[in-house]
């Protein structure tokens, strides 16, 4: 049975060589996909910015 596309854009973007060597390591050795772990990276930023930017206020 195949996965349920999920609602969403591609989105392309250049990465440092140092960061995508970093990301793709730990895809490997986690199983987890690139797509999924970059998701959950800006998620975590735009929640913490968020917090960061109402605690100045």
């Amino acid at each position: 049975m195949a996965r349920a596309k999920k609602d969403g854009q591609y989105f392309n973007c250049y990465l440092r060589k140092d960061i995508l060597e970093q990301l793709s390591e730990y895809s490997d050795d986690t199983g987890i996909p690139k797509t999924v772990i970059v998701e959950k990276a800006l998620e975590k930023y735009l929640a913490d910015t968020k917090t960061d930017l109402r605690a100045k206020e």
